[in-house]
């Protein structure tokens, strides 16, 4: 596909990416590296992976929409209220229009959130809907949801995964033509893809914020991970949006760029995913937390870029219980704590770990091996974990994996690893399911909070995982660039700027 209009493909180059100086000459454009290759789609009613979603938040919106400390906040829907336990009204923003002038409208809304749930479009998070039962639009602007059970999370829910979609162009084009120029209500508008090389988007100057975007392009590069940090120096990329740890002080010495951090939700868990042996006592599963050396972990697999956690749960996650403190580190009281469930000598355990977690995995055997825990580790693609995991093709003690949290509440991560429905999940435990449960149904906020902090400290004291480190994300930029980074680390270029 020709990239047209602003003539990007004088911009790009030969190689993806622009000559030396031409990202920054304007002021009006980001030109980015996100990825080494193009997105598995840009239609939102089909993705639900980080790389393809970046790029989608830049075009659609949801009803509701996360700020940069995880709370939640209107977006095309002014207000999300509960009317009673089975009903949440949402009043939709009058005045906006999406990028072909198709208005905004309660019954637009019905359709698109209908068909993103619906389980025949497939969406991979439909079952995060499962307890909505109807969608009715009340009112001249508004929307009902009605749901068959009190759910707590349902706001959060929409803010995670909805996007609003046209109901007019879609039906026109269908699915796969509005996989090939999506259209939604967002600060940018898609504007080309050339495949293999890049995505443009262009500023949507309809937006219903005032005085946003802040700038008129955007160009999503898939620049092989050699060339971006030489593209960076060299005034080719603006933003780089992940680099080893290794290489932040080359970029922070350069005078043309900057390192910028942020601490976001994800975390390398370590989820217990064999209770027949050893793990099923706790006091093991506890002495597997206290021979983990957290600080040489951060230093050794990430340059420092973390910060230690007492459970699965993170710094700004709704539900998080800032009382509780990592476990200590002591490989004395862990030896003990084997001897007392008797394993005086230790014992074997396999661990299978993504390629994304591998560094720590490592780590963390050669931890455990001071207690005389003797792993046996398998590393693989994420695709494979994946199988191996939802077809149960064979069981391992632990399973580790670099785990981001989209919802920014501690139930996603809570569900996905020790619910008994999970498909990630092999622990049974009644007391968490209905600990867990609870939580999932309680509306009234105060109770809804105590109940997560209850369910968090359950976690904590039975260590069903090993917990290690939040992770601190550096993103290497332009100096001139000023790119504001939500706790979630998801890309929000709306209020991106040149200084």
């Amino acid at each position: 596909m020709a990239l047209g209009a602003f003539g990007w493909l004088l911009v790009l180059g030969a190689h993806g990416v622009a000559p030396a100086g031409a990202a920054v000459a304007g002021r009006d454009s980001i030109v980015l590296c996100d990825d080494i290759a193009d997105p598995v789609t840009l239609n939102p009613h089909r993705s639900f992976e980080n790389k393809s979603d970046n790029i989608i938040l830049q075009m659609f919106d949801g009803l509701l929409r996360f700020d940069r400390d995880g709370g939640i906040e209107p977006a095309l829907a002014t207000e999300c209220r509960q009317l009673d336990p089975l009903t949440l009204r949402c009043r939709i923003r009058k005045g906006v229009a999406f990028h072909n002038g198709e208005p905004l409208d309660p019954e637009t809304v019905r359709w698109s959130l209908s068909r993103q749930i619906d389980p025949k479009t497939a969406h991979p998070a439909a079952m995060e809907f499962s307890s909505i039962k109807e969608i009715r639009v009340v009112e001249p602007d508004s929307v009902d949801i009605l749901t068959s059970r009190p759910d707590g999370l349902l706001r959060h829910r929409l803010a995670s995964f909805v996007k609003i979609l046209p109901k007019g162009y879609f039906t026109r084009v269908g699915d796969e033509g509005f996989s090939r120029h999506p259209v939604g209500t967002g600060p940018f508008r898609f504007a080309g893809w050339e495949r293999g090389k890049a995505i443009r988007l262009e500023a949507n100057e309809r937006y219903w914020e005032p005085g946003l975007p802040r700038v008129k392009k955007v160009a999503f590069l898939f620049v092989p991970e050699a060339e971006q940090l030489p593209g960076l120096f060299g005034g080719r990329l603006d933003l780089v949006t992940e680099i080893p740890a290794t290489r932040t002080a080359s970029v922070a010495g350069n005078k043309r760029t900057k390192v910028s951090k942020k601490l976001v939700l994800a975390t390398p868990a370590f989820w217990v995913t064999s209770f027949a042996g050893p793990l099923g006592d706790p006091r093991v599963r506890r002495a597997l937390n206290m021979a983990v050396d957290r600080e040489q972990l951060i230093r050794y697999a990430v340059r420092g870029n973390g910060q230690s956690i007492a459970t699965l749960s993170m710094r700004g996650e709704t539900g998080q219980d800032p009382e509780l403190k990592p476990y200590p580190y002591s490989p004395n009281k862990a030896r003990e704590l084997l001897a007392q469930a008797g394993h005086p000598g230790g014992f074997r355990l396999t661990l299978l770990s993504t390629e994304q977690s591998a560094r720590e995995a490592k780590i963390i055997a050669a931890q455990w091996e001071k207690i005389g825990v003797r792993t046996e580790l398998t590393i693989l693609p994420l695709s494979e974990v994946h199988k191996i995991m939802v077809g149960r093709k064979k069981e391992f003690d632990v399973t580790a994996n670099l785990a981001p949290d989209i919802t920014a509440h501690i139930y996603f991560l809570a569900g996905i690893c020790f619910h008994s429905k999970s498909l990630f999940s092999r622990m049974s435990s009644p007391e968490f399911d209905r600990l867990y449960e609870r939580l999932l149904e309680t509306i009234d906020p105060a109770e809804h909070l105590r109940l997560a902090r209850r369910l968090d400290a359950w976690i904590y004291h039975e260590a069903p995982a090993v917990f290690t480190y939040q992770k601190i994300r550096t993103f290497a930029m332009n100096r001139g660039l000023e790119v504001p980074i939500p706790v979630t680390g998801m890309l929000d270029l709306k209020e991106a700027y040149w200084r």
